[in-house]
């Protein structure tokens, strides 16, 4: 019931999974701040390809410069994209097309960063 009467993003989120949560009450901003996974990914260790939007209601860019920036440059195995626009659901956000055949550029993004990764490998 309380997920059906959520009227934010914040009061979704703690009503899907109240058990990531303390009995402390969180402002929206540091629930973010506490939730946000850059704060463990300086311990990855393959290479990964990360696609935010500024605008994104989970990760929110402003999160994304705080920490994935600095935690990117240097970082072996870490690469960032961020853009101005698009989504958490970044399958249905970041498309374009020509001639009405949309594509998603994200999907061939990674790829290409496979090929690039492998191609580095060998």
């Amino acid at each position: 019931m309380k997920l059906e009467s959520a009227r934010s993003v914040h009061e979704f989120s703690f009503a899907a999974a109240a058990f990531c949560h303390s009995d402390r009450d969180f402002t929206h901003d540091e629930w973010l701040e506490a939730t946000c996974p850059l704060r463990v990914a300086a311990n990855v260790r393959v290479p990964t390809l990360g696609i935010n939007s500024m605008d994104d209601p989970i990760c929110h860019g402003e999160l994304v410069e705080r920490h994935g920036f600095p935690l990117v440059r240097g970082h072996e195995y870490l690469a960032l994209v961020l853009t101005e626009h698009g989504s958490h659901c970044a399958h249905q956000s970041f498309v374009d097309g020509v001639f009405r055949r949309p594509r998603n550029w994200s999907h061939q993004l990674a790829l290409e960063f496979i090929e690039g990764v492998v191609a580095h490998s060998t």
